[in-house]
């Protein structure tokens, strides 16, 4: 009986792969690192999180601003945080409804103006789009900014 089991673990062991090389490790070997995604204006990435959280903060602000009347309106713009969300100017350009509105994005250095804007619908609090601000001899004008994948750095892992 010691013989067969023996036997038995001798010939299952033999035709056992290490799971190194077993095809379920190796199912989706590529593109298994974690990445960030966001949007790429030229040069400079935004992650998702950000353009949330800034549209978020931005959509809450135009409801209290909304829903305040008078001299309480007066009040809450003088002693807090102003609104910094403003009307989309080129929405036939771009195909956005026409009560788009566009959010600067801060940039994740402080001190360093960010030329890239959030672009949502305040009715429903959707995101429309991302875009950046050129100036092109005093005329401002906009262009749209692509959505991108991009590996995290070692320092973030």
């Amino acid at each position: 009986m010691l013989y067969a089991l023996f036997f038995l673990i001798l010939t299952c062991s033999s035709f056992a792969r290490p799971a190194s090389s077993s095809s379920i490790y190796d199912l989706n070997k590529r593109d298994c690192k974690p990445k960030h995604i966001g949007y790429q204006c030229l040069s400079s990435r935004v992650n998702i999180r950000d353009i949330k959280s800034t549209m978020k903060s931005a959509c809450n602000k135009l409801k209290q601003r909304k829903n305040k009347k008078g001299f309480l309106l007066f009040l809450i713009k003088v002693f807090k945080a102003t609104v910094t969300s403003k009307p989309f100017p080129e929405t036939e350009k771009f195909g956005f409804p026409k009560d788009a509105q566009m959010d600067l994005v801060p940039e994740s250095v402080p001190f360093i103006h960010s030329y890239n804007y959030v672009v949502f619908s305040p009715s429903k609090c959707e995101f429309l789009g991302m875009v950046r601000e050129k100036t092109d001899s005093g005329k401002v004008s906009y262009t749209s900014c692509e959505k991108t994948t991009w590996p995290l750095d070692w320092l973030e892992v």
